[in-house]
Order: C-alpha cells, then sequence, then structure tokens
C-alpha cells in the first residue's frame, strides 16, 4: 500500500472570460490518495480531494453564483501497459 500526497496548482498568464478565468493563480487541488499496487501497472485506490478558487478566479465565481471550494471523495484504479 502507498499513501501520495497531491498538491496542483493551476494559473494563466491572461483573463480569459470565456472560461470564467483570471489573471494568475487560479485554483488549486490537493489531498492524499492510497493506493494498493497489485502489480506495478494495475493499482486501485481511493482518496479525498480538496480544490479551492483563488484570486480574480474566485470573484468570477463568487459573483456567477457558484462555489469557490469543494471537497469530493474519489476511487478509481490507475492502470498502464
Amino acid at each position: 500500500m502507498i499513501l501520495q500526497p497531491r498538491l496542483e496548482l493551476g494559473a494563466s498568464a491572461n483573463d480569459v472570460p470565456e472560461y470564467s478565468l483570471g489573471q494568475g493563480v487560479n485554483d488549486t487541488e490537493m489531498g492524499p490518495c492510497l493506493c494498493y499496487e497489485i502489480k506495478r501497472e494495475f493499482a486501485p485506490y481511493v482518496g479525498v480531494r480538496y480544490e479551492a478558487l483563488h484570486g480574480e478566479t474566485e470573484d468570477i465565481a463568487e459573483c456567477e453564483g457558484e462555489a469557490t471550494s469543494s471537497t469530493a471523495f474519489v476511487i478509481g484504479i490507475r492502470a498502464w501497459y
């Protein structure tokens, strides 16, 4: 079993109104993921993901009545060949 931390940052160099993105750091996504490697190429996993918007993108989402953060339970299978 492997516990993997995850952190992802999203950024934009320009405003992109058609995608509701502001300039600068747009969002962060983070959380732990617990994998069980049956084989190196095949591993089911479970985890928790927290996502939050920042800066101009957060302001745009608030004006549109959307949530600026969310938490989700994730489950899946990592496979490659």
